[in-house]
């Protein structure tokens, strides 16, 4: 009986070149983080001080800008204003099925939360929540309390935070987490913080119809998603898309 060997068979000497790794969603975020500067001054429309909802977009064709010279940012999302944050939101693919929310909704794929601000010519950023933050209750109340600081004029917290239903003039009907506070014009405040994204929003109490607060062990859910109250936190649940579709298939 013959025996046989197996060679391997050279290729053309070469070794394969590594493929080039894509950057991660947080690597997405630091590169128009780190260029600040440069992408308020190529796309001035979002130009701002204040909370600033930057984030990675789900859709691939949305969110390209340009921060220097031949030098883009890609599938990156910018809220002009913290009201357009709530709009963001992220999730899997399930969410963009839900036909309601996607008419105003951009789903995301990774977000953060910022406070940016101007100074000696220059804009500054502190991170207020990174990704997925915005559901621990701790976290986001270390949040309110860095924005309240930036606020400044003797801010004085009223009560204690808590997830509540809130409705704005707007028509935006959703809930967040709540926190209440006094300027020093003894004018009553509110501070949101959304589930979808993180985003906080600031607005004067007189504008906003604050709901009841959320039931520990209850399930909420807000234009996009749907929530799990886990005691102070929030975890994330079937997104209403899913939601119908379980329906559907049990003939709900």
């Amino acid at each position: 009986m013959n025996n046989y060997k197996i060679y391997k068979v050279p290729k053309n000497g070469n070794k394969k070149k590594e493929k080039e790794q894509r950057p991660t969603l947080a690597e997405r975020v630091d590169e128009l983080v780190d260029n600040l500067d440069g992408f308020f001054a190529f796309n001035p429309g979002y130009e701002q001080e204040g909370v600033i909802q930057i984030a990675v977009s789900a859709t691939a064709d949305q969110g390209t800008y340009l921060y220097a010279p031949e030098k883009y940012a890609e599938n990156i999302l910018v809220s002009k204003t913290p009201r357009k944050g709530a709009d963001f939101f992220v999730a899997g693919l399930g969410a963009s099925r839900f036909r309601g929310g996607m008419n105003v909704g951009k789903r995301c794929l990774y977000s953060r939360t910022y406070y940016v601000w101007k100074e000696d010519g220059h804009y500054r950023l502190q991170l207020l929540l990174n990704n997925g933050e915005q559901l621990i209750a701790d976290k986001v109340a270390k949040a309110f309390d860095e924005v309240l600081r930036y606020i400044g004029k003797a801010c004085v917290q009223v009560g204690t935070d808590e997830w509540r239903k809130f409705r704005l003039e707007d028509g935006l009907d959703s809930f967040g987490r709540i926190r209440f506070y006094r300027d020093a014009e003894d004018e009553l405040w509110v501070l949101i913080c959304m589930p979808n994204s993180g985003t906080i929003l600031n607005y004067p109490a007189f504008e906003v119809e604050i709901g009841d607060a959320l039931k520990v062990g209850g399930y909420y859910t807000t234009r996009f998603l749907s929530f799990f109250v886990n005691g102070e936190n929030l975890s994330p649940s079937q997104t209403l898309a899913q939601k119908r579709l379980k329906d559907d298939n049990l003939g709900l």
